[in-house]
């Protein structure tokens, strides 16, 4: 039997799924913090890009950790026919003593995880119990400037069971929050009570200067009571509890003197770079996208600064669109700000895009450093299509010398024409009678053609020639108008140009560079206001008329006698 479409496509999937385990999979191994107290837990997981039965072996682990029961799941998933597996482990590791410890390449089955490293420091020695419920919280630093990040760590120590929980995040007035973290659960020891801890971590930047008060977080809930149950006796009932934290008392200073009159960027990394198209010819009055990436440690994505855009000698540059983007690496917020210009050479040659310097502010090392983004040069070539210059036509020469003859000899006309026809007379005769036969016959069609009546044979009337006009352009939108705009510039002048910088070369009005800078800025910058144009209003003024008159496509030959 035939085996179907369907039958086909289960087989071939299967086959892909054979190659890909062949292949070998792809082991990575994460751990939910990379600095702990002593006492304090740790979660290790591995993740296994297929589905397999191989577990990992953690009993090697078992010198320098207290290791926990391993969980273990599996999920598959297919999407438009793409099938992918994946088998995650996940163990609780309690270090044994103190100092920098590396958690070593664990196998699972034959591929290997990365080694990672773990610090484990000693406990706080103020550190307290405050019975079987309670909150700490606190902060990197006790003074900031104003809009610097200031990282909260939030932490719930329970020693019972929990039920219909949550914990409110930090507020108050003039003050941004953002979370890092999503929450983190790891046990501890503390005065020989075992907790367990929920953590969480939130990046903070105060808006104004001077001292700042902090309300405490709370924490709503119920106790489960092993003791307690409902009427029937089966059901657990739950304690109501709500606790609070301290409140919390930072100083906010103001910004330096330097950076009043500049932009305020305090970071703790800032970089910047640039991205042009590759494998691209740059042409002129053909648009170049160019990106700029800005990227910082410690900032928002709403403190990135703007990049002015202004032209330059032998460019226009339009703003294209920015997208922003605020993440976290686990400890800080990280932001970025990506940038797409439009470049629109007017010349060709050399075209110098010129660098630039940002001023920012370290707040490891309190002390202000710039970031340079360095110049570059770009080779332009020259337009195509209606702007490449048409050859000159050759003139002719007449003082040329003659054509070689040819390499057959010609026959003497003593030798043969005239001995033939004095040899053979009746050839003569039969050549003139011939001729005679063929003249009747014309004569006798010609007359019967005109005995017969004509017939008019009804012509195909001319379609007419459709043209464009640039009327009621101005109610198209900036992208119709262009493609109409340049439609309607190839039928009045007889080119073939591809984009609006080769007709604003051709023109001489400023009204009319104006007009198309105009369209150009609605086309490359979202955020123009949208302004109506009237081109058939301009075309009605003589204002899009080429400077020069285009030459004709044929060349006629210079007069002889001139």
């Amino acid at each position: 039997m035939k085996p179907t479409v369907h039958t086909q496509q289960i087989l071939l999937s299967l086959i892909l799924i054979g190659f890909f385990t062949l292949v070998g999979a792809t082991v990575t191994a994460t751990i939910d913090r990379q600095e702990i107290a002593l006492g304090e837990s740790v979660n290790l997981t591995i993740t296994s890009d297929e589905a397999t039965r191989n577990n990992p072996d953690f009993d090697m682990l078992s010198a320098v950790f207290d290791v926990g029961e391993t969980g273990r799941s599996m999920s598959t998933k297919i999407i438009n026919g793409s099938v992918s597996s994946e088998t995650r482990w996940t163990v609780t590791l309690v270090p044994k003593s103190l100092g920098s410890h590396i958690i070593p390449p664990i196998n699972v089955g034959n591929e290997q995880t990365q080694a990672l490293k773990i610090t484990v420091k000693k406990p706080d020695p103020n550190a307290t119990t405050q019975g079987n419920l309670f909150i700490e919280w606190s902060t990197n630093k006790d003074s900031a400037y104003v809009q610097e990040e200031i990282i909260l760590t939030v932490k719930l120590f329970y020693a019972v069971g929990l039920n219909n929980a949550s914990l409110s995040d930090p507020k108050t007035d003039g003050l941004i929050v953002y979370p890092i973290n999503k929450s983190i659960q790891y046990t501890t020891r503390r005065n020989g009570i075992d907790y367990q801890v929920l953590e969480r971590k939130y990046a903070l930047f105060a808006e104004q200067s001077g001292e700042l008060t902090i309300p405490p977080v709370v924490f709503q809930g119920e106790i489960l009571d092993p003791q307690t149950r409902d009427q029937w006796g089966f059901i657990r009932q739950g304690r109501p509890v709500r606790i609070s934290s301290t409140m919390l008392n930072l100083e906010i200073k103001q910004i330096p003197p330097d950076f009043v009159r500049k932009p305020w960027l305090p970071a703790t990394t800032f970089n910047l770079e640039q991205s042009w198209p590759q494998n691209q010819i740059y042409r002129v009055g053909e648009p170049i996208t160019r990106q700029l990436e800005i990227t910082a440690q410690g900032l928002s994505e709403t403190q990135l600064p703007e990049i002015p855009v202004t032209d330059i000698e032998g460019a226009r540059i339009y703003q294209d669109k920015t997208d922003t983007i605020t993440r976290n690496n686990g400890n800080h917020l990280v932001s970025s700000k990506t940038i797409s210009q439009a470049v629109i050479p007017t010349k060709a040659g050399a075209l110098k895009i010129p660098g630039f310097d940002i001023e920012w502010f370290n707040t490891e090392t309190g002390e202000a450093q710039t970031t340079r983004l360095p110049a570059i040069t770009l080779d332009i070539k020259p337009a195509t299509g209606g702007q490449q210059q048409q050859a000159p036509p050759q003139a002719a020469n007449f003082d040329a010398p003659d054509p070689s003859p040819s390499q057959v000899p010609i026959a003497d006309e003593s030798t043969i024409g005239v001995k033939s026809s004095t040899q053979n007379p009746w050839w003569r005769y039969g050549t003139f009678g011939f001729a005679a036969l063929w003249l009747l016959t014309v004569v006798f069609l010609l007359i019967k053609l005109q005995a017969r009546p004509t017939i008019q044979t009804p012509q195909r009337p001319e379609l007419p020639k459709q043209t464009l006009s640039l009327k009621n352009t101005k109610h198209l939108t900036p992208a119709e108008q262009q493609v109409k705009l340049i439609k309607w510039w190839n039928q009045q002048t007889n080119q073939h140009v591809t984009n609006l910088g080769q007709i604003r070369q051709q023109l001489s009005d400023n009204e009319a560079h104006q007009a198309l800078d105009t369209l150009q800025n609605q086309l490359y910058n979202k955020d123009f206001n949208h302004k109506s144009i009237d081109w058939h209003q301009l075309y009605k003024q003589g204002l899009l008329t080429p400077q020069t008159s285009q030459k004709p496509n044929h060349h006629d030959l210079p007069d002889l006698y001139a």
